[in-house]
């Protein structure tokens, strides 16, 4: 009966060794100091909050839940390459070097949504430190008063590169603007129709 026993442990264990030597790449753990993106965080000092962390450096955490995070360095420049990442702090970033500039924790690679901070408005609600209104709605009529996200944008916007392009509200206003120079000036806009911007 025993000598049965181990005969069928060993065919499990078996199994499973050959389970286990497969060409399948199987991540158990995240090891601290990684961004979790691929990427190499350049420290491993953990931190809860920036204050924890060296002079020039800020606590990035990889997502808004985390308790804690890594201290890194604060970039010393940023292009103006579009890529967007909604920040911890409900604001869209154009790219994500403009995020860790701002030294805000990272929310997700996308624009954000239900937690995008609200601005504009009735009210004319202000966005937070140097961010800007961005006002930008769909095809129909549009007012002065729309309500719009909070957006940080670089220096300069780029040259535009997708077809996307958008009318000032005001009739006398600008047409035909990409998104980066329709959200700088801080006016409402609406979606222009493709065929008027050629």
């Amino acid at each position: 009966m025993r000598l049965a026993s181990l005969a069928a442990f060993a065919a499990v264990a078996a199994v499973s060794t050959a389970a286990a030597c497969s060409d399948e790449t199987v991540v158990l753990a995240t090891i601290p100091g990684t961004s979790g993106d691929g990427g190499t965080r350049s420290s491993d000092t953990r931190c809860v909050s920036t204050t924890d962390c060296p002079e020039g450096t800020f606590c990035d955490k990889f997502d808004c839940d985390d308790v804690s995070g890594v201290c890194e360095p604060y970039p010393t420049f940023c292009g103006d390459d579009e890529h967007t990442v909604c920040g911890c702090d409900g604001v869209n970033y154009y790219n994500d070097c403009l995020r860790r500039a701002a030294g805000v924790p990272h929310g997700r690679l996308s624009e954000c949504s239900t937690e995008a901070i609200s601005c504009g408005g009735p009210s004319n609600t202000p966005c937070p430190g140097t961010s800007i209104c961005a006002k930008l709605g769909g095809y129909k009529p549009c007012s002065g008063s729309a309500t719009g996200t909070c957006w940080v944008l670089p220096l300069t916007c780029p040259p535009p590169t997708g077809p996307d392009r958008f009318d000032e509200c005001d009739p006398d206003g600008a047409h035909c603007v990409d998104a980066c120079a329709a959200v700088r000036s801080g006016k409402s806009y609406k979606r222009a129709e493709a065929q008027h911007c050629g």
